[in-house]
């Protein structure tokens, strides 16, 4: 007899998508699952993480898993307005107490770039609890 792992993940609600990327909703674990999947533009940047934000400022929730396993590469311009605009508007909003987890992009270029992201966060000197993991099943256990 073997014995058949469950999900970790077993309810998610689809909140919104784009031809770049899908938000979901996990209530049982009170956090949103943000996959981005190809060529981010700025205006991917523009479309997909303020409407995270909505969704985080209606629930309240402060976890957020970040799957960023198929994101081929980035704009520069997307990232600077990440830094620039889209992160003082979210601490602006909702404040500090963040619990992120980041399954990191394949391509090695695009991590160098997300680590230069989390060099920015840090320097806001914001509280946020940031771990990079391997995958959507580690995330969801450890967030």
């Amino acid at each position: 007899m073997s014995i058949v792992a469950e999900p970790l993940v077993a309810d998610y609600e689809v909140v919104y998508t784009t031809a770049k990327g899908k938000i979901k909703k996990v209530p049982e674990k009170e956090l949103f699952l943000v996959e981005i999947k190809g060529d981010l533009t700025l205006d991917d940047y523009q479309d997909i993480y303020p409407k995270t934000l909505d969704f985080v400022v209606k629930t309240g929730w402060k976890k957020l898993v970040f799957n960023l396993l198929d994101m081929d590469k980035d704009d520069l311009s997307g990232r600077a307005w990440y830094l620039r605009t889209h992160l003082p508007e979210v601490f602006k909003k909702v404040g500090d107490g963040f619990r992120c987890a980041v399954i990191q992009p394949s391509n090695m270029f695009q991590r160098m770039a997300l680590g230069m992201v989390v060099k920015g966060i840090n320097a806001m000197g914001r509280k946020v609890t940031l771990k990079y993991m391997d995958s959507i099943d580690e995330a969801m256990d450890w967030i």
